[in-house]
């Protein structure tokens, strides 16, 4: 799609937005929301960073989220 196509589909607005999220059911916790995505595109490496995902991680997360990352890519 073109750039000013793009710009042309109508976008709803942001209590319509706030709405339909507000009313989507929340994921049981992180795991359940990690399995629905990975079960969505099973062929697909997930790459979770500390900007993505902050609360994930502790104060120093570089070794966890490197160990996380090793585990998640031979876990596939």
């Amino acid at each position: 799609m073109r750039r000013e196509q793009l710009l042309q589909v109508p976008v709803p607005g942001l209590e319509d937005r706030i709405a339909k999220i507000e009313a989507e059911a929340l994921p049981a916790n992180i795991g359940a929301l990690l399995e629905s995505a990975a079960a969505d595109v099973p062929d697909r490496t997930a790459w979770i960073t500390k900007k993505s995902f902050p609360q994930a991680y502790p104060r120093k997360g570089v070794g966890p989220a490197r160990k996380n990352g090793n585990l998640l890519v031979t876990r596939g």
